[in-house]
């Protein structure tokens, strides 16, 4: 007899949406680590302050910087804060958020590492997984890169467990999908071709991925109209569009109707 929990989603999933975010913040904190070993702090040439300068007086030896100023850096955390608790997106609008708000080398190093892992195989995906822990626990500084409590390390660790308890035939149809979401990519020959293909076609990958793919992106979505219509009822969605998300997300999330019942009293 199927049971109502095996009727409805995980709490969380790991997509290749997410995949891909986890590469920009491993990307960004990978530079950001090797600035700190260097002295050089986590800004570009102009923004790193005195100390930066006097540690490192020679700019051409300073390790790349994740970001070219502080605007990019507060930027940056208003953005990981939309692409770790909102909807998952397809490639094309993904990639669009990071080069609007990081600098040129962290988006090159995504687009190259989205592209590693989408043509190195399986085992690529999952040594990039075991990774991340490296963000976590940083044996060379009492401080790690990443609290572990922060926004970063709360979703770093939600997709480290989710993976970890995945099949390894669930761990190939991630990859595949993977592959698919990525496909432009990887049949681009350059960085600058993958920029111009990725950015030229309106079919990126797999389909669009508008709706929350998991419950606690749709518990996300429904919390924030609810506080909307209560605050500023104006930014909400439209009442008709919100009643179409809202017949979707229930078909795939039926836990959600206490949420809704709530959003629409």
């Amino acid at each position: 007899m199927e049971t109502q929990s095996s009727r409805c989603p995980p709490k969380d999933l790991v997509t290749p949406y997410k995949i891909s975010v986890l590469i920009f913040i491993h990307q960004v904190c990978k530079m950001k680590n090797e600035n700190r070993q260097r002295g050089a702090g986590g800004v570009g040439p102009g923004g790193g302050g005195e100390m930066a300068a006097r540690t490192m007086p020679d700019e051409d030896q300073r390790p790349p910087a994740p970001f070219d100023s502080s605007a990019q850096k507060r930027e940056f955390a208003i953005l990981i804060i939309d692409l770790t608790q909102g909807f998952d997106a397809d490639l094309q609008h993904l990639l669009s958020k990071i080069r609007a708000t990081s600098s040129s080398r962290v988006f090159e190093a995504v687009v190259e590492r989205i592209k590693e892992i989408g043509s190195n195989g399986i085992s690529e995906l999952m040594d990039f997984v075991q990774t991340l822990e490296t963000l976590l626990v940083d044996p060379n500084h009492q401080v790690p890169i990443v609290q572990k409590s922060s926004v970063i390390g709360l979703f770093v660790r939600r997709m480290m467990l989710v993976f970890d308890k995945l099949t390894f035939s669930q761990v190939t149809t991630l990859y595949h999908d993977f592959r698919r979401y990525s496909s432009h990519l990887l049949m681009s020959i350059s960085v600058d071709d993958e920029v111009g293909n990725i950015f030229d076609k309106t079919d990126v990958g797999a389909a669009n991925e508008t709706l929350p793919t998991s419950l606690r992106q749709a518990e996300l979505f429904v919390t924030r109209q609810v506080a909307l219509l209560q605050t500023n009822e104006k930014a909400a969605i439209e009442p008709s569009e919100l009643q179409n998300l809202i017949k979707q997300l229930l078909v795939t999330n039926p836990n959600l109707s206490e949420a809704v019942t709530q959003l629409i009293s």
